[in-house]
């Protein structure tokens, strides 16, 4: 009980209250991701993305919900009914293994693990000329569910912000410098799975496949009836400059600024059909955003996300906010001097479930939502 004594929690329900101290929410590093899981996650429920932080690279992985291995398909046993008295009698005398080979062979379903969650794609930005850099911060705000990344090169402060809006479904991406005409940057699109198309034009990036085929134990997903289709549309706007397609990359040269964004989408309709328009609700994503601007779509993402986190605040008696990255952090808090990690660890959770379901979205996976495997640990 003095343990307990010593801790106040303060737990506010309400739906507009803006956390007091944003900064007790940020978590931040002072150096680029070099391994996936180091990455910086964001998510609207059914656009996920991982955020690399790279200087002269930039990596954004990005999943999409419903980004499955399989397709439709009955997993029930044949005949398994007829099996149903004769594995509970086994049961009821108490024979667990004999009721268990009788239920795995002619009982469970087939196959008896379902098909993975699937990585998509990956967004490569390579800002050519910053080899060489200083002042570097990689930073998530929980209180706004914004990534941003700042540093200086060749004498000009650079600054890029990611986040994905639940209400306009785009990974929306925004390129800064404080020095006009100083951002030049190669973008392009790579997906893990076949591809039917790969487009470039003018300012947009396009691709467009199916997933699989994939053999899953007795069980195989060929028929192109059955698999599932993706598509995965990039809208660049640059202030200044100049920007062209060019090898199917999009490049920019000499701009000011230059906003990015992304969306993805697949064929499923249900798990019965998958023979919906992956293209054409691409199309419909962005015609909507279309004229907005990044600033609206920005502002509009972080109202919407604030209704949710906002509810809830925590407060640990005692804990005081450390000015240090947060691979520091943890291992001043073995040693019991950061008790306010606790808090922000508290908070990132709420964040990540926030992020990765949404209505409208699949649940969370055991992932959460996002995964750069084909085949990921316990397939997500």
């Amino acid at each position: 009980m003095g343990n307990m004594r010593r801790f106040v929690v303060v737990v506010v329900a309400a739906l507009a209250v803006t956390c007091a101290d944003a900064a007790d929410l940020t978590m931040w590093y002072d150096k680029p991701a070099d391994r996936w899981v180091e990455a910086l996650p964001v998510g609207n429920g059914r656009l996920g993305a991982m955020v690399f932080g790279g200087i002269g690279e930039e990596r954004v992985q990005f999943n999409e919900d419903t980004v499955w291995a399989g397709g439709p398909h009955d997993y029930s046993h044949e005949r398994a009914a007829e099996y149903l008295g004769r594995i509970r009698q086994l049961l009821y005398e108490g024979k667990q293994k004999e009721a268990q080979d009788l239920a795995s062979e002619h009982f469970m379903s087939l196959p008896l693990g379902q098909f993975p969650y699937q990585g998509l794609g990956d967004l490569t930005l390579r800002f050519p000329g910053h080899a060489e850099y200083s002042d570097y911060r990689r930073q998530l705000d929980l209180d706004s569910a914004v990534v941003t990344v700042r540093y200086k090169s060749n004498g000009v402060n650079y600054a890029r912000e990611v986040f994905a809006s639940y209400p306009d479904q785009v990974i929306g991406m925004r390129v800064r410098a404080d020095k006009n005409g100083s951002i030049t940057c190669d973008m392009k699109l790579t997906t893990l799975h076949p591809h039917e198309r790969v487009s470039a034009d003018g300012s947009t990036l396009a691709v467009r496949g199916t997933v699989g085929p994939f053999k899953n134990k007795r069980v195989e997903v060929t028929k192109d009836q059955d698999r599932l289709g993706y598509a995965i549309k990039l809208v660049a706007e640059a202030r200044g400059g100049r920007i062209e397609a060019t090898d199917g990359a999009v490049r920019v040269t000499g701009a000011d600024e230059l906003c990015l964004y992304l969306t993805a989408a697949t064929s499923l309709r249900n798990f019965r059909d998958v023979s919906g328009d992956a293209v054409r609700r691409c199309e419909r994503v962005m015609a909507g955003i279309k004229g907005i601007g990044f600033d609206r779509i920005k502002s509009g993402h972080v109202e919407d996300y604030r209704r949710l986190f906002a509810r809830v605040s925590l407060e640990l008696e005692g804990g005081q906010r450390a000015n240090t990255s947060v691979d520091k952090r943890i291992r001043q808090f073995l040693d019991g001097k950061d008790p306010a990690l606790a808090v922000l660890y508290f908070q990132y959770g709420r964040y990540l479930l926030i992020s990765s379901s949404r209505a409208g979205s699949q649940p969370a996976n055991l992932q959460g939502l996002w995964n750069e495997s084909l085949a990921p640990p316990w397939d997500s």
